[in-house]
């Protein structure tokens, strides 16, 4: 990315970059969550059993995220640095994005919404515990 840097190296955002940033976290994952919704909704998924395993990626990825998330938040609050803390949200911005993809996929697998329910009130909960500090 082209523009202003910290003495660090680290790119500057403004508020409209970040809104923009946090905003492709959701809608990558609402848009995977829509169409699979009307894929099977048409049936347009063959059908055909899911791997054995498949059960295990939305599990340990939600648990994960809900794990990681507190301490995560506790680092973020306790953190003075701009940059330290704006990367901090950027971890868990993602950390919430792979839990609700996950979920995703195994909806997109078995036809089964429930851990992508779970999974996306995990991106939400890491939305709004590492919100975007607006200037004073």
């Amino acid at each position: 990315m082209t523009g202003p840097r910290q003495p660090g190296g680290a790119p500057v955002y403004d508020q409209k970059q970040l809104t923009l940033i946090r905003a492709s976290f959701v809608m990558g994952v609402a848009m995977f969550a829509v169409v699979t919704f009307f894929l099977h909704k048409q049936n347009g998924l063959p059908q055909g059993p899911p791997p054995d395993t498949l059960i295990y990626l939305p599990i340990v990825s939600i648990a994960v995220g809900l794990l990681s998330m507190f301490p995560l938040r506790t680092m973020w609050a306790r953190e003075t640095d701009p940059t330290k803390r704006l990367t901090l949200s950027f971890i868990g911005w993602a950390i919430g994005e792979a839990a609700a993809l996950s979920g995703c996929v195994y909806y997109f697998f078995t036809d089964d919404p429930r851990f992508a329910i779970a999974g996306i009130f995990v991106l939400l909960a890491t939305l709004m515990l590492f919100p975007i500090r607006r200037p004073d």
